[in-house]
């Protein structure tokens, strides 16, 4: 994905960099995920370019993304998109749905968890880790109410996470 991750890896058949070239004919795959990667992307368009390339007519594609998640550079973060830019997106597509996958308790859980690790004042990863491992913890039951919230259509401005499953015309 970024370039420096180019070693081969089990049951693992094609490691490239989607921005750059698939590996692979055009027109030669039935599906394609795409799981918490368009963020770590520094040019999506062309990614979704390529995939669009090497999926088969009638080829499908799923991609999750987060909104409001919290900043997580491996090695890098570079963006977030709406649901007006998932669909700007993947418009070479035809969506066949789109939504929230991860409601606005799991950002708010987020939030607060990574706001609530500021206050120890430390620099090691370890001590906020534990403060963000705590809070997740003993918010854990709140998360059962994006069950109940993700029917409300104001859910998607404070979304944490949204889903786009679309089909290659």
């Amino acid at each position: 994905m970024w370039g420096q991750v180019r070693q081969k890896y089990p049951n693992i058949d094609i490691v490239c960099d989607v921005c750059e070239k698939i590996d692979a004919p055009s027109n030669s795959f039935d599906a394609v995920l795409v799981i918490a990667l368009i963020e770590h992307l520094r040019d999506p368009y062309q990614a979704v370019r390529e995939i669009y390339r090497v999926l088969k007519k009638g080829g499908v594609i799923f991609s999750v993304s987060p909104f409001i998640f919290k900043y997580h550079p491996y090695p890098y973060d570079y963006q977030r998109l709406t649901l007006d830019g998932l669909d700007r997106l993947y418009e070479k597509f035809e969506k066949i749905e789109s939504g929230i996958i991860a409601g606005p308790t799991s950002s708010f859980r987020h939030i607060l968890a990574n706001y609530l690790s500021l206050f120890t004042f430390s620099s090691s990863r370890h001590v906020n880790n534990i403060v963000r491992s705590l809070v997740y913890l003993f918010t854990f039951p709140f998360k059962w109410l994006d069950l109940l919230l993700v029917k409300n259509k104001n859910s998607e401005i404070i979304a944490g996470s949204y889903y786009y499953y679309a089909l290659k015309k």
